[in-house]
């Protein structure tokens, strides 16, 4: 009997087993066409994401435009939503510029993969530094760097009025009290901006010139803290996807020449001290948890916004584990545990604090995420509970009884129910030992706070005086409605296209999420709140390097891609419109 070869029922995994039995390339095919869908609608994803901003950039600006043909207060400079007027400027740096972007996009991820540790962060500052610099040079020498310092409205105007004790009275010259009168960017930040140029001044770098590379350099500078913050929290592997990214973003063009980069570098640095903090066991890890708070401490005194990073630093704290249940002078005895068995706690464990996480890989597969996103304890308490190292089943120790130890040494293991009886006991212990942190840099920061106010400044005065500055002035008029949308549309341009693309890709499980997500918290309150009403590319560069972190998630194959995307928006910006920064 002759059977038809076409048979109409579905095929099943037999099916598929005979295919690849019989035709194998025929089988890695359907395989190659079923991994590539999922790709595919991803990268179609961050596309739209992509083009979604674009196409925000470009409506907020023509309704910028709109508005200030109806005679409404903006004061962008009709290069909404950005601030600066257009002017396109295409010269020979222009074209150096595209020949070491393309040299970059090369040279950059090789030498982020290759370098040692510390080798990348000087490597990460130098870089950060050509991009920079060579951005700010398409205005030449004095139009890209000391001209921008030198304004009626900047803080260099303002530095022969400093004298005396400047603290006692600074408040008052907020509004033009006291027989002073501060200009805007004097009058719109606490008392820790002016001064520092005046110390510049004072130890004899006087000038436009050394304030501008000051900027520069210190912009530079937050480069490594932000990957020490991130190798702390996420792994090295997340570290080094994002250095690239983090020294080559558009927000460059702010950072030669602002005094926010200022702002960003002692703010990032004390998060970074703060994050090392947190992994720490010994007085150096209190000493660090102390220095950072201090300089986030310094940084609300250098820009009322900063005091949103709050919940980046407490985030920080809190994605990491403890390396050990003794840290911290607190020992956990006096938290009200038991005694409990450091090899079930498996916090020593190198692979759990000391091995660098791979981004790189999905994070529903990684090993790593799905304990993350459970409990730090109760993921790995059944397979220790089968560790061959632990007490013998059969021996048993009252629960109400501490097993003996020598002085200094580890807990030693309790039997099986003192263990039952002591993970009611985790959260407390655990919680003791991230606040731990958090309580010292709280202190370091009030310690600041208390000397400027012994100075005669206090902050929420100052915070006031410019809040009815602003009020009364003609920023004060601005449109909330079209800021609400329009410092978002900055933000996209500053942060560039991989950003965008990358921040869909944060998900819970991930430890990027501890700062990506934090970050995206303050601005958000910050622009619903209209605390923030334009100008954001400068006033948000503290904040920007903790969402393009997130250009870690990005795939391996597509990040140079990407990384030549953020430098063509850098370079078409630089051209096209004439920054005031």
């Amino acid at each position: 009997m002759v059977q038809s070869s076409k048979s109409y029922e579905p095929r099943t995994d037999t099916d598929h087993e005979l295919v690849g039995l019989y035709y194998p390339d025929v089988a890695l095919g359907l395989e190659s066409v079923a991994r590539a869908s999922p790709v595919s609608r991803r990268v179609a994803l961050d596309l739209t994401l992509v083009g979604a901003a674009a196409a925000l950039v470009l409506a907020t600006r023509e309704w910028g435009l709109a508005l200030e043909r109806r005679g409404v207060v903006i004061l962008l400079a009709h290069a909404e939503p950005l601030m600066g007027p257009v002017r396109v400027r295409i010269n020979i740096v222009t074209a150096l510029l595209l020949v070491l972007a393309a040299g970059l996009v090369v040279a950059v991820p090789a030498g982020a993969a290759r370098l040692a540790w510390r080798p990348l962060l000087a490597f990460s500052v130098f870089v950060g530094l050509i991009w920079s610099c060579g951005l700010a040079l398409v205005d030449g020498v004095h139009g890209g760097f000391a001209d921008r310092l030198t304004g009626r409205d900047e803080y260099l105007h303002d530095l022969p009025l400093v004298g005396g004790n400047v603290l006692h009275v600074f408040a008052g010259g907020i509004q033009g009290h006291a027989g002073l009168q501060w200009t805007t960017h004097v009058a719109g930040h606490p008392p820790g901006a002016l001064l520092t140029f005046w110390a510049l001044r004072y130890v004899g770098l006087s000038g436009a010139g050394f304030a501008a590379a000051f900027c520069v350099l210190a912009g530079a500078m937050a480069i490594p803290a932000v990957l020490i913050t991130v190798r702390s929290v996420a792994g090295e592997g997340s570290a080094r996807a994002a250095a690239p990214f983090l020294a080559l973003a558009p927000a460059a063009i702010w950072i030669a020449v602002s005094a926010d980069a200022w702002f960003l570098c002692v703010s990032a640095w004390g998060i970074a001290l703060l994050a090392c903090s947190a992994a720490r066991r010994d007085a150096l890890g209190a000493i660090q948890a102390l220095a950072g708070g201090v300089l986030l401490g310094c940084s609300a005194f250098l820009s009322y916004g900063l005091v949103l990073l709050a919940p980046v630093a407490i985030g920080v704290v809190l994605a990491r584990r403890p390396s050990d249940v003794d840290t911290w002078p607190l020992p956990v005895e006096r938290l009200g545990a038991v005694c409990l068995p450091a090899r079930r706690l498996d916090l020593d464990s190198p692979s759990d604090v000391d091995a660098p996480r791979d981004m790189d890989a999905p994070s529903d597969v990684d090993a790593r995420s799905d304990v993350d996103a459970r409990s730090d304890v109760d993921a790995r308490s059944d397979v220790d509970a089968r560790s061959d190292v632990d007490a013998p089943r059969d021996v048993d120790v009252p629960r109400d009884v501490d097993v003996p130890r020598e002085a200094g040494s580890r807990p030693a293991p309790v039997g099986e129910r003192g263990w039952q009886a002591a993970r009611s006991q985790w959260v407390p212990v655990l919680a003791g030992r991230r606040v731990a942190p958090l309580v010292l840099a709280a202190i370091g920061a009030g310690c600041v706070l208390l000397a400027f106010a012994a100075g005669g400044f206090w902050w929420f005065d100052g915070l006031t005086q410019t809040r009815a500055r602003v009020a009364s002035g003609a920023a004060g008029a601005r449109p909330y409605t079209y800021f609400l949308f329009a410092d978002v549309a900055a933000l996209a341009i500053a942060v560039g296209p991989a950003t965008v693309a990358a921040l869909s890709r944060v998900r819970r499980a991930s430890a990027v999420a501890w700062l990506a997500g934090p970050a995206l918290l303050a601005l958000g309150f910050a622009d619903l709140t209209g605390l923030s009403r334009g100008e954001v590319e400068r006033i948000w560069l503290p904040f920007m390097p903790w969402l393009i972190v997130a250009c870690a998630l990005l795939p391996a194959r597509h990040r140079r891609s990407w990384l030549a995307a953020q430098l063509a928006v850098g370079i078409c910006v630089q051209t096209v419109v004439m920054s005031l920064w």
